[in-house]
């Protein structure tokens, strides 16, 4: 996962690292995607994340902080 860094620095994050932090499938990344999951767009199909963004997009909009097998709601 990738290592999130000072502030006025973003370290951007892929699929892979957003679903492994929400605990969800990269499918799942997509679906969210495509519902207003915060996400910058490199090419057609390249997509990076702020992971902070991401979670406090679900925090928001979703109520949870993680998602996915063994989360509870809080």
């Amino acid at each position: 996962m990738t290592t999130l860094t000072p502030k006025n620095e973003c370290r951007l994050a892929n699929r892979q690292d957003i679903a492994d932090l929400l605990g969800v499938s990269r499918r799942t990344i997509d679906t969210l995607c495509t519902q207003g999951l915060p996400h910058l767009l490199l090419g057609k199909r390249t997509a990076r994340f702020n992971p902070d963004e991401v979670l406090a997009w679900c925090q928001r909009e979703r109520g949870i902080r993680r998602m996915g097998k063994g989360s509870a709601k809080k």
